[in-house]
């Protein structure tokens, strides 16, 4: 006689395995509605991972989107604690589910192999929630809240009515020296980078530190001790105003000033009233941090026009070069066998070397590093909304032009700057896209291989850059 289907069923043997995939014991033992939701889980995470995996190929940008913008980790962030405690609490009920059921082989190997999936799990579900948190943190601690703006009084949109950024913004560049608490020393360099969002375009002009005779935009409190621009003889550098500002703070005590740093607002409204354009951010970078950076990308390709001696003896060779992040720095700041108009120029060639070579797995590194280390290097204004945008248009100006207009001698007077022509190049080259080529002939291409090497005098010794390949 045929022994019934339903005895059968129960000599029949399970492999330990099923307890991997939450909802199987369940489905086994003839618990279906809740064996369905677990395998409704499980697939919903696995197919939400294929997803990610999908849009990381296709539209990196959506992803950029949400990892800068606060209001999408936090949704991420409480995702991934109520998913995850949830997901690993019915993986346990699985587990636990197995014990006095005689169909399931007792394998110590198996239930220890579904232990150690449990944990595993766990620990993916524990550090992507940490990951999340710390992004969080980085966009706080460097990034201005959208949301906070109008409580300052600028009359900003709210980040519910932000859109993606169209047309071009300027952004004022700050350089300051390493080292802690140095930020009250005159920036190392300034310099406003014009980008257009439309074609990725970048024009950026260069502000020799020793101009003289600045002059501030209309409504600047520094127009009360300098109604005729900043001009009391050579001690009056424009990069001298960031000191003078922080050393007179009462001139920035109007509410419109509050939480923001009487240096750099100085600087910004002397850069704006000086070339004739309104700044919308800045950023100011401890040149440190630049340099790391450039170590997180993996180094930069240089073309050095002509050879190149620093104030340490180090000789940079004519040539495509391969540099280290230090290398880069050296090479750009220094003015030892020049001057800090060839300075300018080569700070502007390593920039625009820079941005010649991003692509996205060089964000991903770049932006690693900033996540790691950025709040100790570098300070902005530019809110968490805007970030996403200029990600995806430094990928977008690999492949778009790049000028670089450099205010210096002969073309214009750093002591007695004409302001009117100042404003008429900026204007031209931001409207046009490009600028007329650097008077120090610095910055003009270099050859795409490395030259051989010359001779070098006593006390020098060759930068340990490497051949571009």
């Amino acid at each position: 006689m045929t022994e019934p289907r339903g005895r059968h069923r129960r000599h029949l043997q399970y492999p330990w395995s099923r307890a991997l995939v939450p909802g199987w014991v369940h489905l086994t033992q003839g618990r279906v509605i809740p064996g369905l939701l677990a395998l409704a889980l499980f697939w919903f995470l696995t197919l939400g991972i294929i997803s990610v995996v999908v849009i990381a190929l296709f539209k990196p940008d959506v992803l950029t989107s949400a990892a800068v913008t606060t209001s999408s980790l936090n949704r991420i962030f409480d995702f991934l604690v109520v998913v995850g405690a949830v997901y690993v609490l019915v993986s346990l009920l699985n587990l636990m589910s197995m014990r006095g059921d005689s169909r399931f082989r007792k394998s110590r190997i198996g239930v220890g192999v579904v232990l150690m999936a449990i944990v595993l799990q766990s620990l993916g579900f524990g550090a992507a929630a940490a990951g999340v948190n710390m992004q969080r943190n980085l966009m706080h601690s460097l990034f201005v809240d959208p949301n906070a703006l109008n409580a300052n009084g600028d009359g900003t949109a709210s980040a519910a009515d932000l859109k993606p950024l169209t047309g071009r913004i300027n952004v004022l560049l700050l350089g300051g020296d390493a080292g802690a608490n140095r930020w009250a020393v005159r920036p190392d360099s300034i310099s406003v980078a014009n980008i257009d969002f439309a074609t990725g375009r970048i024009v950026m002009v260069g502000i020799p530190r020793n101009l003289e005779r600045a002059v501030f935009a209309e409504g600047s409190p520094m127009l009360g001790p300098f109604p005729n621009g900043y001009d009391c003889g050579n001690r009056c550098l424009i990069n001298a105003i960031y000191t003078y500002a922080s050393g007179h703070s009462s001139l920035y005590s109007d509410a419109k000033y509050n939480g923001k740093i009487p240096g750099v607002e100085a600087t910004r409204e002397a850069v704006e009233g000086t070339l004739g354009i309104k700044i919308d951010y800045f950023a100011m970078v401890d040149m440190m941090g630049f340099a790391n950076i450039v170590n997180a990308v993996g180094g930069v390709n240089v073309n050095v026009p002509r050879r190149v001696v620093t104030q340490y003896g180090k000789v940079y060779e004519p040539g495509c070069q391969h540099m280290t992040g230090r290398q880069a720095l050296l090479f750009a700041r220094t003015r030892k066998d020049s001057s800090d108009y060839n300075r300018m120029a080569k700070q502007r060639l390593v920039q625009e070397s820079l941005l010649r070579q991003i692509n996205p797995l060089n964000l991903f590194r770049a932006y690693s590093e900033v996540q790691r280390n950025g709040s100790q290097y570098i300070t902005t204004d530019l809110p968490e909304n805007v970030i996403a945008d200029l990600i995806r248009v430094a990928v977008k100006s690999r492949h778009a032009s790049f000028a670089s207009l450099d205010l210096v001698p002969p073309r214009i007077s750093v002591v007695h700057p004409n302001i009117d022509e100042i404003h008429a190049m900026v204007e031209k080259a931001i409207t046009t896209g490009t600028a007329p080529k650097n008077p120090q002939g610095f910055a003009s291409p270099g050859p795409t291989t490395a030259a051989s090497r010359a001779p070098i005098s006593s006390g020098q010794t060759y930068a340990k850059t490497t051949p571009c390949k």
